[in-house]
């Protein structure tokens, strides 16, 4: 995922496909996306056992997190904080200035509290499981370098700067 000239590819479309039934696929594929991030976390030993959402994301979309949760197999707590940046500088800015004692302590004193909480679905999880094995396939595939996509996005950018009335957006 370390790549400025990644792009993305939806697989598997037909006519009888439903703009619902994409929506869900972007949906996925960010999921997916946060779980090789932290499947790279945990290959260098760092375990990640929950996760946490603030932001318009948490309070707005219960569909995306539960996605996270299944896809993830970790519970993912949703904070209702309208400014999560601003209370994140004062969290830290209280703990350098000896207020709190450490980080955790200033988080859960100074912190919004969850106000929801999505737990993975073992069915879900099941499929999603499989589903990821497909994805990472896919991934390795489209993404390595000489590869489909890059080839595409390469004649794309190779048509533009010709301006060629063919153009692949």
């Amino acid at each position: 995922l370390v790549d400025a000239d990644l792009s993305g590819v939806l697989l598997g479309l037909t006519l009888a496909t439903q703009p619902a039934e994409i929506y869900r696929a972007l949906l996925e594929a960010t999921a997916f996306g946060t779980l090789m991030v932290l499947d790279t976390f945990e290959e260098g030993g760092i375990a990640i056992h929950e996760l946490h959402a603030c932001g318009g994301v948490a309070t707005k979309s219960p569909l995306l997190l539960q996605l996270y949760a299944d896809v993830t197999g970790r519970p993912v707590e949703a904070y209702d904080v309208p400014h999560a940046s601003a209370l994140g500088a004062a969290v830290y800015g209280a703990t350098a200035g000896g207020v709190h004692a450490d980080l955790l302590t200033a988080t859960r004193t100074m912190g919004a509290r969850p106000v929801r909480r999505h737990e993975p679905r073992d069915e879900s999880r099941q499929i999603y499981h499989r589903l990821y094995e497909v994805y990472r396939d896919v991934h390795a595939s489209f993404s390595r370098p000489g590869g489909v996509v890059k080839r595409l996005r390469h004649l794309q950018h190779a048509a533009q700067r010709e301006q060629s009335p063919v153009r692949f957006e």
